[in-house]
């Protein structure tokens, strides 16, 4: 607690901070110098590195099945949930343990 207390005033001043401007320009003339103690940063707008815009609607990809397999394959354990309506309009949720066997 005391060096959490320490550290925040050591990082108090007397004077507000500094103002920065960040006025954005766009120009078609290319990139030129800075002018000062400005700071010019260029860049086009085709970058790979840029991210894409996002589809109108993701792609869902399926739940995979809860299965697992028993005795070498020949068996196996799965889980499953299911929900039901019910006749006082409330939803009864279900969750089913299987074990299937082959004869």
């Amino acid at each position: 607690m005391t060096a959490a207390l320490l550290l925040l005033l050591q990082a108090a001043t007397a004077t507000p901070p500094e103002r920065i401007d960040l006025t954005l320009t766009a120009t078609t003339a290319g990139c030129k110098g800075p002018a000062g103690d400005e700071v010019v940063v260029c860049g086009g707008r085709a970058s790979s590195y840029r991210l894409q815009p996002l589809e109108r609607e993701p792609r869902l990809m399926p739940i995979p099945k809860a299965e697992v397999k028993l005795f070498g394959g020949k068996a196996a354990a799965a889980v499953e949930t299911e929900a039901a309506a019910m006749p006082n309009g409330n939803t009864s949720n279900r969750l089913m343990a299987r074990i299937k066997l082959p004869f």
